[in-house]
């Protein structure tokens, strides 16, 4: 609950005075996640079925295969999983407890539940973040921790969903839905489970179509 009060306060700070890309470094991991998921963007630059979201510059999308995506900025890979079946069922979020965390913040931002979570991997770190039924992470140096949290709050937070799209996409046959996707809420997964949505990727049904490895610049498409 004091974690949860802390976020929400720094939530009402970066509202009101922002954060400078030249203190991002100098921040703590509490104020990146604040500043990156109270984002609030309206922009968006990546389409897909059901939905859409926003990329920050400097992104591009490497893969693409429906609702998982591999995205890539300055080197560091971000997986990305947007899970429509449980935005259809409003499945509440689960976390499955690790005895490796290095970092855990739960998150609670217009009335949407997810958390954040840190574990040391070797020399790099695993940041994972789940929120708006989705989920991204990707393995980055320490000095990396800070601006990674804020681009996956900036994904996160920007993804919209089409209702319409969603309900007419899923229908009666969303029962079936449910084991052909790889889904991030729910009991299904292990503890033991290690295994990474790069994982997940390799093992998603093969892909032949083209790649889209470039976005618009998001400064032309507004909502």
């Amino acid at each position: 609950m004091r974690k949860r009060l802390i976020i929400v306060l720094l939530v009402l700070v970066f509202t009101l005075t922002g954060c400078s890309s030249r203190n991002i470094e100098n921040i703590n991991i509490e104020e990146a996640l604040a500043l990156g998921i109270t984002s609030n963007t309206e922009l968006y630059n990546t389409n897909n079925i059901g939905y859409r979201y926003y990329l920050p510059r400097g992104f591009i999308v490497e893969e693409d295969r429906d609702n998982i995506q591999i995205l890539k900025s300055n080197g560091v890979e971000y997986f990305l999983n947007i899970d429509l079946v449980s935005y259809y069922n409003k499945t509440e979020i689960t976390r499955d407890e690790s005895t490796n965390v290095y970092k855990y913040l739960p998150i609670y931002v217009n009335n949407k539940p997810g958390f954040l979570e840190i574990t040391k991997n070797d020399d790099y770190f695993l940041v994972k973040m789940v929120y708006n039924y989705a989920i991204i992470e990707a393995n980055v140096k320490e000095s990396e921790i800070n601006n990674s949290i804020i681009n996956m709050g900036y994904i996160l937070s920007s993804i919209k969903y089409n209702d319409s799209i969603i309900n007419n996409k899923f229908g009666e046959d969303v029962l079936e839905l449910k084991e052909s996707v790889y889904k991030i809420f729910g009991p299904e997964k292990k503890k033991d489970d290690k295994k990474t949505y790069a994982y997940y990727l390799e093992q998603y049904n093969e892909y032949t179509g083209e790649i889209n490895t470039k976005i618009q610049d998001p400064d032309v498409i507004n909502n």
